[in-house]
């Protein structure tokens, strides 16, 4: 029974096929004989022999070939609201159709150009990669701090990912926003004495919402270079510490723990200053992108109300924070889908 009902499935499936190929050789027949009908002025039997076809039957090269002879006739049998209607189905088929002079008739551009035919936002997704530079703006310790500063360097790589909305205010100038999740990672070390030091892995995850402007280049049809720059709000979701305090000469066994939150001891809220630059590569329906951006961060990373409230962890790591901003390297790819809005342009 499975056997028999398998085989009626892949003999209805067989049948739709064929049926489909027949439609589109009829259709294929249909287009060839609008277009000698057009070409020898004879114009009234052409939207019966393209219209139900364009409904099925055509691919869609074929269906853009069918929308411009159907404006093109139209517009020659001066029916213009529905040479206008056609052009909309026609962009909507092909949005991103290029007009070729050489090839397109007048009459047809003249229309064409009266609709707005960009894009009017992006949508996509970004992800890369991140580097923390974090530095001291004012010295705070237990120790003698002049002597033992201690010093910040990045520690790894970092990664971000989230989605992206880009708005197309002209030809020259975007405007964009993005939700990114970010991962970064710093060290800081400090010689406490002349018997140990003390290190300490931060890893912070973040929420960022850049608002960023951009001004394009013309370099090629399919290549655009860019410059960007722009302000970012971040807050802190986790931050937290991987402690080690380490002493010389084995005179001590040296000092770890499981990692140490750092939620009540972070500012949650900051605000960076942006700049970077990119390229954006055309293909079907949107644009790849790389950029490369360098953030400065405004307001200090420490709550300062918070400083001194874990006595345990100060006296098994002899540390408590210093004042300090970060600045943040990013290297990002991604892809951006076109959004158009097809209107007559008043």
């Amino acid at each position: 029974m499975k056997f028999i009902l398998n085989k009626i499935i892949f003999v209805i499936f067989l049948l739709l096929i064929i049926a489909r190929v027949d439609a589109q050789v009829d259709c294929a027949i249909n287009l060839k004989k609008a277009q000698k009908l057009y070409s020898q002025g004879v114009i009234e039997e052409i939207p019966n022999l393209l219209n139900s076809c364009l409904e099925k039957g055509f691919n869609t090269e074929d269906k853009i070939q069918a929308y411009k002879l159907l404006i093109l006739t139209y517009l020659y049998d001066d029916k213009k609201d529905d040479a206008e209607a056609t052009m909309l189905k026609f962009l909507k088929t092909s949005p991103e159709y290029k007009i070729n002079p050489a090839i397109d008739p007048a009459e047809f551009i003249f229309l064409f150009n009266s609709y707005n035919t960009k894009p009017i936002f992006s949508i996509g997704f970004t992800a890369g990669i991140n580097y923390s530079f974090p530095y001291i703006t004012e010295l705070f310790g237990p120790n003698n701090v002049i002597k033992n500063q201690g010093k910040y360097k990045s520690s790894g790589m970092g990664f971000q990912f989230g989605p992206k909305l880009v708005y197309h205010i002209s030809d020259k100038y975007d405007i964009g926003t993005q939700i990114v999740y970010t991962q970064s990672k710093f060290e800081f070390t400090s010689s406490l004495s002349d018997f140990s030091k003390t290190s300490l892995l931060e890893t912070q995850n973040r929420i960022e919402i850049p608002v960023t402007g951009y001004y394009k280049f013309d370099f090629t049809e399919k290549i655009k270079p860019y410059v960007l720059s722009g302000l970012s709000y971040s807050n802190i979701i986790d931050a937290s510490y991987k402690p080690l305090r380490q002493y010389t000469g084995n005179s001590h066994t040296d000092l770890s723990g499981s990692d140490f939150s750092l939620s009540n001891f972070r500012r949650k809220n900051n605000f960076a200053v942006i700049i970077g630059a990119g390229t954006r590569y055309k293909i079907p329906t949107g644009n790849l992108f790389f950029n490369i951006k360098y953030s400065i961060v405004l307001l200090n990373q420490v709550n300062p109300d918070n400083r001194l409230s874990d006595f345990d962890f100060i006296s098994r790591y002899f540390y408590y924070d210093n004042n300090f901003k970060i600045n943040n390297l990013t290297i990002s790819v991604g892809y951006l889908y076109s959004i158009f809005n097809h209107k007559k342009i008043k």
